[in-house]
């Protein structure tokens, strides 16, 4: 099964999804986007070229692993960013769902650790509350309480 996580940075995706799926191949770009800790803005776009090819790797091999849960963990705060996910699910025959984590914008702006900006969080926020999700998409929201 495919999750995509959706969310502001800070609303609390990656807390979740450890919690929710232990064992999972998770597929974030922070993986690539961190040097010694440090968020490098500037390699963000490899980062996300880079997230996807793992996710398709893993798609690939899903059906050669037991029930190995497949987890995109990434803002992906408008349709555009999660339309590959749901193409390359659907293309590998692979069920998916949408999972958005709320957390009221200002929480998740003090909770943020990738040091966006209140303005690009702000943007962000909009883009998340005005998007618009394929009616066959399958998706849920999560409110963060945490």
């Amino acid at each position: 099964m495919i999750f995509v996580y959706s969310g502001l940075p800070g609303a609390g995706k990656s807390f979740i999804i450890g919690r929710r799926h232990p064992g999972a191949i998770i597929c974030s770009t922070d993986d690539y986007a961190y040097d010694k800790g440090n968020f490098m803005p500037e390699k963000i776009g490899e980062a996300h070229g880079a997230c996807f090819a793992r996710f398709i790797e893993a798609c690939q091999t899903a059906p050669f692993r037991d029930c190995v849960d497949i987890v995109v963990d990434n803002t992906n705060t408008t349709a555009p960013e999660i339309a590959p996910y749901m193409l390359a699910a659907q293309a590998y025959k692979l069920e998916a769902t949408i999972i958005t984590v709320f957390a009221p914008p200002e929480v998740a702006q003090s909770r943020n650790i990738h040091g966006v900006s209140k303005e690009i969080h702000g943007k962000m926020a909009i883009a998340l509350a005005s998007r618009e999700l394929m009616p066959w998409w399958d998706a849920s929201t999560i409110i963060s309480s945490f």
